[in-house]
């Protein structure tokens, strides 16, 4: 497990880097927190439904120079339903404060737009979060990507369904491969990436070699949060370009 999750952080700095998209001519990496990270952090994890939210009129300004002089915020109050509590003690439901960006001060999205904390009304969501006078904060406010803190559950996914690990998508997906190619392996290096997907849930893409070799050939098996495979982005055996 702990060489996974040096695996995982490694690749997953890499895998950020490859994603940069440039912005008003600069780029810059995303700050991904792998949930085992947030969860040894954070005083409460669970699941919960959003039942509402508003803005509480506190807007500010902060300043990251290397990407944008200055970024837009303006808080948010977001009323959660606990639908299952992993870690940590928390009511029946609470109010959940984050800062997303002032959508009003800019006309269109940017490239680089930081990853925030994004709810909806309606939407479950898998919380690692740390109290804050009264109320909650997720575990990584006052970064600049605070919004792995927030996890959009899949559909598929249960109320008391638990964030997806290392090991646990890298079985998972050598499972997989031996259901569609039977007698085959792929038992050597492995290299994981988390990858938070595009809004409709956390994925895990996970890439498994032949061989220790890494010139070996390799299937890279995109694993979601609701622990079933997406087959359409998935490749069984290429070879390293």
């Amino acid at each position: 497990m702990a060489r996974d999750l040096i695996m995982l952080r490694f690749c997953a700095a890499i895998l950020a880097m490859l994603l940069l998209v440039p912005a008003m001519g600069q780029a810059r990496p995303v700050n991904e927190v792998p949930p085992e990270e947030m969860e040894s952090n954070a005083g409460v994890v669970c699941n919960g439904t959003v039942l509402s939210m508003e803005e509480t009129g506190i807007k500010r300004d902060v300043s990251f120079p290397a990407v944008l002089p200055v970024f837009h915020l303006a808080q948010v109050k977001a009323h959660v339903k606990t639908l299952h509590v992993f870690k940590g003690q928390v009511p029946a439901d609470f109010d959940l404060f984050y800062e997303t960006l002032d959508m009003a001060k800019y006309p269109q999205m940017m490239g680089d737009a930081p990853e925030r904390i994004y709810l909806q009304k309606g939407g479950r969501y898998r919380f690692f979060l740390k109290p804050d006078n009264g109320a909650y904060i997720g575990v990584l406010d006052g970064s600049l990507d605070d919004g792995f803190a927030a996890e959009k559950l899949w559909p598929h996914e249960s109320d008391v369904a638990p964030y997806l690990k290392a090991s646990e998508a890298i079985k998972i997906a050598r499972d997989y491969i031996t259901a569609q190619l039977p007698g085959d392996t792929a038992e050597g290096r492995v290299s994981t990436l988390c990858d938070p997907g595009g809004g409709d849930g956390a994925t895990w893409s996970v890439l498994l070699h032949e061989t220790n070799d890494p010139r070996s050939r390799y299937c890279a098996i995109s694993v979601r949060y609701d622990r079933t495979v997406d087959p359409a982005n998935s490749k069984l055996w290429d070879l390293p370009q």
